[in-house]
């Protein structure tokens, strides 16, 4: 991607596609431990390289929207029953 910084000079950047599991448990905002969990449950989805497992950033956007999805439901159904 190129991109203009405040100087008004051009530069290439790169946005990252995989993260590790501490970089995922950031992003998320949980513990390690639980993102691994997560990731054992197959409730994010992740790729083994070698003995490393990486998260696509597609994966994480996906499991914050589900996560979303869920919150909404849950709430229309408090709403219901209450």
């Amino acid at each position: 991607m190129l991109s203009t910084d405040v100087s008004g000079k051009e530069k290439f950047t790169v946005e990252r596609q995989m993260y590790t599991i501490p970089e995922t448990a950031y992003l998320i905002g949980m513990k390690s431990t639980k993102t691994r969990e997560l990731i054992r449950d197959k409730k994010i989805f992740s790729v083994r390289i070698g003995r490393s497992v990486r998260v696509p950033a597609n994966a994480i956007e996906e499991f914050i929207g589900q996560l979303e999805k869920d919150s909404v439901v849950d709430a229309e159904k408090g709403l219901k029953h209450g």
